[in-house]
């Protein structure tokens, strides 16, 4: 069965945009010599700005330009720079952002939105690539259905699926997504891989259509070529 890859919900921290405009700093002479002084105020302010800017977790422009002028990007041969972008963003690791099981229902009904989900620590996975193993169940036209119809859904998904044999203790997460052309909200089992070669190669295996790379945010089609 082919299932939509997990998604995960983005720490606000990556897509707050930092905008930090230019300091004029002004010196004013005494009026009795030449001596100036510099306002320690709007400095030190400045510096905090640029210090906050550096703290912002984001796949850096280099990067993204990179991918930016690809013509296909899914291509295999991209697989390495995905790899290097999963390297360089381990500070994702120190954003992760914990959700209850009951309200992931209102992350499935934003188009194109879903979660990668571990009930053990719920946690959401922000970092690596996430791809189904098996578990998969559809919700038709989610957009139909009351937040505690969703509720109840995941909820029998969760019990369902811990019990199967497709489930691993620690390693198994709950991924969904909701296809904005349909409404439709594809539940499955999910594991996060550090190499996207890996990860591939499971898709490929489970008959995936596709995985996810959590740190571009982006589906990747497992033979590398998007539809």
């Amino acid at each position: 069965m082919n299932i939509s890859p997990s998604k995960t919900v983005h720490n606000s921290a990556r897509t707050k945009k930092w905008l930090i405009g230019a300091i004029a700093l002004t010196f004013g002479l005494a009026a009795c010599g030449d001596s100036s002084e510099a306002p320690t105020t709007e400095t030190n302010d400045a510096t905090n700005d640029a210090q906050a800017q550096d703290d912002v977790c984001e796949v850096s422009a280099e990067h993204e330009a990179q991918f930016e002028a690809a013509e296909e990007p899914s291509d295999v041969e991209l697989d390495e720079l995905r790899n290097e972008v999963f390297s360089d963003m381990d500070c994702l690791d120190d954003e992760v952002e914990t959700v209850e099981l009951a309200d992931l229902s209102t992350l499935v009904y934003m188009p194109d939105g879903g979660f990668t989900w571990y009930p053990e620590t719920e946690e959401l996975a922000n970092r690596g690539f996430a791809v189904s193993v098996g578990g998969g169940q559809l919700v038709e036209d989610v957009r139909d259905l009351s937040p505690n119809e969703v509720e109840e859904i995941l909820i029998d998904y969760d019990d369902k699926y811990q019990d199967s044999e497709d489930w691993e203790p620690g390693k198994s997460a709950i991924g969904g997504w909701q296809n904005p052309d349909t409404g439709d909200v594809a539940l499955n089992i999910s594991i996060v891989e550090d190499d996207i070669t890996v990860a591939r190669e499971i898709g490929v295996e489970h008959d995936q259509l596709a995985i996810f790379d959590l740190q571009l945010e982006t589906s990747v089609w497992t033979d590398g070529v998007t539809p």
